[in-house]
Order: C-alpha cells, then structure tokens, then sequence
C-alpha cells in the first residue's frame, strides 16, 4: 500500500509541474502591436553583432589580453596594434 501512495504522489508533483510549466508558457505569449513592432526591430535587439562590430569588440578583447589569435593574423603587443 505505501508503494501506491508514493506513486500518487509522484504523479500529483509531475502533474503539477506540467502544468506549471504549460500555464507559464501560455500566459507568456502576447500578441505585438503594430506600433510596437518597430521598438523590436531596433538594432539594440540583435543578437549577433554586424562585422564592424564584431571586429572592434575582438581588437578590444585581444589588446586587453595581450594577445590575438582565432582571426589568422600574428599576436600584437598589448597596444592595440597587430
């Protein structure tokens, strides 16, 4: 009997996690507004950098270390020059 009692119980815990789990997912959905659609498009939004950027946060990151690597070119002195 105490078998089956443990088994309720772990249904009840997995039951409620589900459906915590789905309540969050559906209450988090929202439909956007045409005249908020334009602050999503900002380019603040974008994940990935454009090549300029991308480029300048490397020489940032190498002069900080003293180092460069992964872009094919010789390692620099810590100065910002390659």
């Amino acid at each position: 009997m105490r078998v089956c009692a443990t088994n309720m119980n772990w249904r009840r815990v997995v039951c409620g996690c589900v459906l915590a789990a789905s309540a969050t997912t559906l209450l988090g959905c929202k439909t956007v507004d045409f005249y908020e659609r334009r602050l999503l498009t900002d380019a603040v939004m974008n994940l990935d950098p454009g090549p300029t950027e991308a480029h300048f946060m490397q020489k940032v990151l190498y002069s900080r270390e003293g180092a460069a690597g992964g872009i094919g070119e010789s390692a620099g002195g810590g100065c910002g020059c390659y």
